[in-house]
This record gives structure tokens, sequence and C-alpha cells, in this order.
């Protein structure tokens, strides 16, 4: 039941983030077009803006950490930070 809970609210996440890419091209996170990975393109952005909507944690290497434990998502690209799904 934990790990369907937060999955939840990163797809809550990710569900905010399609909705904010729609009307602002250049939003901190967004999906790849394939739709099975996302990537964060402004750390600062992300972490301010859009992290504490759904988590307790405000620091992106607790977002980072959580995804890859809790959520068993894998690291693509740290430049960039992309996450497989």
């Amino acid at each position: 039941m934990f790990l369907f809970l937060t999955k939840t609210k990163m797809m809550n996440l990710m569900n905010y983030a399609a909705v904010k890419v729609k009307s602002d091209k250049h939003f901190c996170v967004s999906w790849l077009p394939d739709g099975k990975a996302f990537v964060i393109y402004d750390i600062k952005e992300f972490t301010n803006e859009v992290v504490p909507k759904f988590f307790k944690a405000s620091k992106f290497c607790s977002f980072t950490r959580k995804c890859k434990y809790s959520y068993s998502y894998p690291y693509i690209d740290t430049c960039v930070w992309k996450f497989k799904l």
C-alpha cells in the first residue's frame, strides 16, 4: 500500500507538470516524448515550486533519493536529471 501511495504522489506531480508544460513550454520538468521517463531541466525551480506541492521534503537530494529507493526510478542522465519510469 505504501508503494501505491507514493507512486500516486509521483503521478500527481507529473500530471501537474504535463498541464503546466502546455501553458509554459519552458517549465522545469516534463515527460520525454515516449512517456517512459521525465526530465528535470531546472533543479532550483523544480525544488522550490513543484516538489513542496507533493512531498514533505523540499530538497532536491531528498527527491532524487526517493525516486531511486522508494519508486525504483533510476537516473538515466544526471546532466539534465532524466528518470526512467
